[in-house]
């Protein structure tokens, strides 16, 4: 199986426009490789914990931060950080009331030693 799929059956709308969810039909596009890069080498120096609590929209912040201090993409979609997310198998819960953003199981304490080592520490 592969990652594109894993990820829609965890978020069935889930498409690369910029909030990373189709409405209606529109499942065109395709994802930035270069995004889902960026997203995975961020989630790789995050601890993996069972339970997901922590926004996809928030790491995908923190991320675009993170690929900028190291020469990467400077903006990621959310639905390449949720691709990358399901890849490196974070939990992910589904969106909640039909939003875009779904919980990613990662350490919040691991989250926040990331950002201490940034420069740009806006999400402490």
């Amino acid at each position: 199986m592969n990652v594109a799929s894993t990820s829609r059956r965890a978020t069935p709308a889930l498409c690369c426009n910029d909030n990373g969810i189709c409405y209606g039909d529109d499942r065109r596009g395709s994802y930035s490789l270069r995004q889902i890069a960026t997203a995975a080498a961020f989630l790789a120096t995050l601890e993996p914990i069972k339970t997901a609590r922590v926004s996809s929209y928030h790491l995908k912040h923190v991320a675009e931060k993170w690929g900028r201090e190291n020469g990467m993409e400077p903006y990621v979609t959310n639905g390449a950080l949720i691709v990358a997310a399901a890849a490196l198998g974070f939990a992910i819960e589904p969106p909640r009331h039909g939003g875009p953003n779904v919980g990613v199981g990662v350490s919040q304490r691991s989250l926040q030693k990331t950002i201490a080592t940034m420069e740009c520490k806006v999400f402490v």
